[in-house]
């Protein structure tokens, strides 16, 4: 590798591609954080470059994050429903035959719009469910086998590695104060927080500190005390030696959710209401059942919730140890 540039020397720089085959050797591997440490130093155009790049990805983590919540993304029907659907599409077939056989329309034709009329009142009714839809779908996941049961989950939602070390906030949040989550088994004593409201141009960012074992929100943890408004786009940075160790951006509901929940029934709840809604919030449902009581968690339901928060946040590898204990039973 290239000896960094003295002092006085031309600060042309070498060409771009000189820089990215340097970023690419340290990404593999190849290159240790020391051999890339003196370029950082004292090449002011390498260091512009990463700079750059840091930006953009910046940048792009934010749109992402506006993409991705502020629409439903499609999805779906579930497993289970597909039987129902075409059991009510078979119905109401039956019941209108004499007029559709005299129909100019297909009965494949009828067949799709009323699979689309059904897929419709279906999305409408999990992206807001009643109390009473809520309840069959909470007997929907506990009765499923569990075979179908992760069958109907589906892949995990992978954004930015398998692993996050931030399961909450997390995207989309009715967390007026959103409570700070950090994944279980990270092996860290002491994290550094930063976070910003990044609509709020003329608000400082706050800052506090995390130590192990502390379950506490935002306000409790960083100063000053972030003033989140309903619809606000927050970032959120974890630091660990002044190194960034995860970055999340995260949004604020539009109606907040001011009640909080008491007792394992009620967490449980919110926490599928959470995953079974649209977007999903899969870092309040994991939240939610981090409140139940520590027998509460051990129950088959609140597995299977956390298996499904789980995959929604794109945690693979913890998601793969729920799916065994849950094989087991």
């Amino acid at each position: 590798m290239k000896t960094p540039k003295k002092s006085g020397e031309s600060n042309s720089g070498p060409p771009v591609h000189l820089f990215e085959e340097k970023l690419k050797s340290f990404l593999a591997g190849d290159t240790p954080a020391a051999d890339l440490a003196p370029f950082l130093k004292d090449d002011t155009e390498f260091r512009k470059y990463v700079a750059d790049l840091a930006e953009t990805e910046s940048r792009l983590a934010t749109l992402l994050a506006q993409s991705r919540y502020s629409e439903a993304e499609p999805m779906d029907p579930p497993a289970w429903a597909h039987e129902r659907l075409k059991g009510a599409v078979q119905m109401g077939l039956s019941t209108k035959s004499r007029s559709l056989r005299s129909s100019i329309f297909s009965w494949k034709f009828a067949f799709a719009g009323g699979l689309c009329a059904l897929l419709f009142m279906l999305f409408t009714h999990l992206n807001k469910p009643s109390e009473e839809s809520l309840n069959a779908q909470l007997a929907q996941i506990s009765d499923l086998p569990i075979d179908a049961f992760i069958a109907q989950v589906g892949p995990p939602i992978v954004v930015r590695g398998a692993s996050p070390l931030l399961y909450s906030p997390k995207g989309l949040t009715s967390q007026k104060d959103p409570s700070l989550l950090i994944r279980d088994d990270a092996h860290l004593q002491e994290l550094k927080i930063q976070v910003m409201v990044l609509n709020q141009s003329n608000t400082a960012p706050s800052e506090g500190y995390w130590r192990r074992g502390d379950v506490k929100t935002l306000g409790l943890v960083v100063e000053p005390k972030p003033n989140f408004q309903p619809g606000d786009l927050v970032q959120i940075r974890l630091l660990d030696n002044q190194s960034v160790v995860a970055e999340e951006v995260f949004k604020i509901a539009d109606s907040p959710d001011l009640e909080r929940k008491s007792g394992d029934r009620a967490n449980l709840e919110a926490a599928a209401k959470a995953l079974l809604e649209i977007p999903p919030r899969p870092g309040d449902a994991l939240t939610y059942l981090a409140r139940c009581s520590v027998e509460g968690q051990k129950t088959d339901l609140a597995l299977r919730l956390k298996y499904m928060a789980l995959m929604k946040a794109g945690d693979l590898q913890a998601s793969e140890g729920i799916k065994v204990l849950l094989q087991k039973r």
